[in-house]
Formats: C-alpha cells, structure tokens, sequence
C-alpha cells in the first residue's frame, strides 16, 4: 500500500500471489467458523434478538453469548430481549434456533443508556 514503509521495500508479491493468498485465507477463515459453529450446536446459549420486524422469512435474528448468528421463528415479543436458546442446525447463513426458555421479566429486558453529546 501507498505510504507505508513496505511501499519502498523492493521485491513485492506479485498480485496473483497476493489473490491466491487472500483466496486461501478466506477458505480457511469460513472452515474455521463452520468448525465453531458446528462445535456448538446443540448447545443452549443466552441470544440477544434485535430489530423484530415481521419480514418474508418470519424469523428474528440475534447474537449469541458467542457471536454467532441465530435465528428463531418471529415472536415479536423477543425484541431486544436475552434469551436461552438452543441452537440446531445451521443452514450457512445462520443457526437456526428454538427459545429453551424465556419469561417475560425485567430481568431480561436490555438497557443500554441514553448519551446526550450537546
């Protein structure tokens, strides 16, 4: 890259090396995470659900403790609500989950605080 010290380095990697490695490295980052993925399913973990907004698939969608990406069948009561959920499969784009266990309380509700920067 411009204006860094390896710009003035001579012998740069030529670009179809550069690709091909970059290549590589995206294969091995996406087995990776299928690997974590598959590692945990099956397992319950708590998931934030956010945005609950009826949409063509009917689902919602959160992050687990763990970050990873679930999904559960729409129930707009999970908005922004954390939740025990079991993930089950995964269908590449995300886990698909079931709540294991959810109660309406104040206990699960989200606060994050209002910041006034005037």
């Amino acid at each position: 890259r411009e204006n860094t010290p390896a710009a003035s380095l001579g012998n740069p990697v030529p670009v179809n090396i550069r690709r091909e490695r970059t290549s590589r490295l995206r294969i091995l980052s996406e087995m990776k995470k299928f690997d974590f993925i598959k590692k945990n399913l099956n397992k319950t973990y708590k998931v934030l659900f956010e945005n609950a907004i009826p949409n063509e698939e009917n689902i919602i969608y959160g992050w687990s403790e763990n970050y990873i990406r679930v999904g559960v069948p729409l129930d707009l009561n999970l908005d922004n609500e954390i939740v025990e959920t079991k993930l089950n499969s995964f269908n590449g784009r995300f886990c698909e989950g079931s709540i294991a266990n959810f109660e309406r309380n104040s206990n699960n509700k989200l606060f994050l605080p209002v910041l006034n920067f005037s």
